[in-house]
């Protein structure tokens, strides 16, 4: 009975140390988009952008393929 009682105390409390620290958590940075937005504008807004740039460049709203001219 006791190593019962122990098992599930741990158990207990591992949960719940695990989602305390979870709750801590803030997610990602604001900064790292901000950047993301400056390079795009710097480097990657031309008309015609050659087959390595446009890897570079997530897909825009429903764009699913993207044609690269060669």
């Amino acid at each position: 009975m006791k190593s019962k009682v122990l098992m599930c105390s741990g158990l207990f409390c591992s949960v719940f140390t695990g989602a305390f620290i979870l709750n801590q958590y803030d997610g990602r940075s604001s900064a790292a988009i901000d950047e993301w937005e400056l390079y795009l504008l710097e480097h990657h807004l031309s008309a015609r952008m050659s087959e390595m740039e446009s890897k570079d460049l997530p897909f825009g709203p429903r764009e699913y393929i993207r044609i690269v001219n060669r």
